[in-house]
């Protein structure tokens, strides 16, 4: 009996052996006789479960580098699923940019459940709300000519449109956003931009045309008989914008003289007149003993009349305002139109510019149609050129446009439409140019010595200014923008808060 339990014992000690063998570099190692040591329990960290667990709430260190390696953001597994803590630029679900839940950034979509759409900046859309919230609303134009963007769509079942976006310079205005489905108001269009003013109007400078042929002394002086003094060129006139009128040519010394007998000076040239906006040319003066005789008959040379200035260059027109933007429709159950935006105010017309002036009237020297006994006339001295008129002003643009209202759902008020915008005013004619000053005559002219008869020549008369241009016709109010439809009266817009 004692053997029999002996025989047991050692066949159990032997399987354990067996068993602590087959174990050997799974759970452990043997004891030095060969049996097996106390397997260890597993645990949770065998299979990878504790490391989950407490990174769930373990933030890693930032790591210290160097300046040209960006260091890692910290992670969190649990966090990263709400956007918070991730190192990689992919939406959250919730918070703001959220997929789900969350405002969206500038001109992007709320989350796609509850979340409002983003205001878009300069001239973007605003961005879309999801299934509850509010539309953005449209960025202003800043840029001359750049359109408001339109409001974001409100929430597809509760939600407001957005506004639209005020236009630039001359242009529309954005539209506002439609409402949902359930309720809502439509988004307000937004203002166009005012009429871009007129341009002043700016007289160019070109240059001169050409002058008249000058003389030099003594032409046509003669001893005894009858001499006459050849007569200068007149300038030319300007034909082109901006080129001035040539200068008249001039007489020199002695023209024209003669001892006895009879003379006649030559007459100086008119100056030319102005192109638009140029001055005239001045008229060409005599110089000294031009028509002078000793006994006889002497007469002397006129000088030449200024030239008379160009038109002012007409002020630019005035630029038309920009369209105001649709209003939003309201939701299509209950909802109220959004009003449409007001039209842009017309430009204001350019100024018209000066009037060239008038060019001086030539003079003339002493001794001219001078005698020593006998007869003399003398010359007359040269006009002053008439100053051009004046620019007419530039006419003044027409008010924009107002924007429809928006379409009220089953319930609600119909948006109003916008109110045209203001006429723009007409610019201010140019003032009209200045006259040339008038011709002098020196001493001794039609003078006599000695018995005779003298009639003297005249100072020339200073030219007329010119007058001021027209003033430039105002502009046209913008029509008013009609009313939305919906409501009772007008049936419901089922549908119009989709946004796809």
């Amino acid at each position: 009996m004692a053997k029999h339990r002996q025989r047991v014992a050692l066949g159990r000690s032997r399987k354990v052996m067996v068993a602590s063998a087959a174990t050997v570099g799974v759970l452990g190692a043997g004891s030095a006789t060969g049996m097996a040591d106390a397997a260890p329990t597993p645990s949770a960290a065998d299979f990878g479960f504790s490391a989950f667990f407490s990174s769930l709430f373990t933030v890693t260190p930032p790591v210290t580098t160097t300046p040209s390696t960006p260091a890692p953001i910290a992670t969190n597994p649990l966090l990263s699923l709400f956007g918070v803590g991730t190192g990689t630029p992919v939406l959250g679900l919730v918070g703001p940019g959220g997929l789900l839940v969350g405002d969206g950034g500038p001109g992007q979509n709320g989350g796609l459940l509850v979340g409002n759409g983003g205001a878009g900046g300069p001239g973007q859309n605003g961005g879309n709300a999801g299934l509850v919230g509010n539309g953005g609303a449209g960025g202003p134009g800043l840029m001359p000519g750049q359109a408001g963007g339109n409001g974001g769509l409100g929430g597809l079942l509760v939600g407001n449109g957005g506004a639209g976006g005020m236009g630039g310079l001359g242009a529309a205005g954005g539209n506002g956003g439609n409402a949902g489905l359930l309720l809502g108001n439509g988004g307000v269009g937004g203002a166009g931009g005012a009429g871009v003013a007129g341009l002043a109007g700016v007289n160019p400078s070109a240059g001169s045309a050409a002058n008249g042929t000058s003389l030099g002394d003594g032409n046509g002086a003669t001893i005894g008989g009858y001499a006459v003094g050849a007569n200068a060129g007149n300038g030319a006139n300007g034909t082109a914008p901006g080129v001035s009128g040539g200068n008249g040519g001039n007489i020199a010394n002695g023209n024209g003289a003669n001892i006895a007998g009879i003379s006649v000076g030559g007459n100086a040239g008119d100056g030319g007149n102005g192109g638009q906006g140029a001055n005239g040319g001045n008229g060409g003066s005599i110089a000294d003993s031009n028509g002078l005789t000793i006994g006889g008959y002497a007469q002397g040379g006129n000088a030449g009349n200024g030239g008379a200035g160009g038109q002012g260059t007409a002020g630019g027109a005035g630029g038309t305002g920009g369209a105001g933007g649709k209003g939003g429709n309201g939701a299509s159950l209950v909802g109220s139109g959004g009003a449409g935006g007001t039209g842009g105010a017309g430009g204001s017309g350019g100024a018209g510019a000066v009037g060239g002036n008038g060019g001086n009237g030539g003079n003339i020297g002493k001794d001219n149609g001078g005698s020593i006994g006998g007869f003399a006339i003398g010359g007359n001295a040269g006009n002053g050129g008439a100053g051009g008129t004046g620019g007419a002003g530039g006419a003044g643009g027409n008010g924009g446009a107002g924007g429809a209202g928006g379409t009220s759902g089953l319930l609600g008020l119909s948006g109003p439409g916008g109110a045209g915008g203001a006429n723009g005013a007409g610019g201010i004619g140019g003032a009209g140019g200045n006259g040339g000053t008038a011709g002098t005559i020196g001493t001794g002219n039609g003078g006599y010595c000695c018995g005779g008869f003298a009639f003297p020549g005249q100072n020339g008369q200073a030219g007329t200014p010119g007058t001021s241009g027209p003033t430039g016709a105002t502009g046209l109010p913008g029509a008013t923008g009609p009313t939305g439809g919906g409501g009772f009266f007008g049936g419901p817009s089922f549908g119009t808060g989709f946004p796809f």
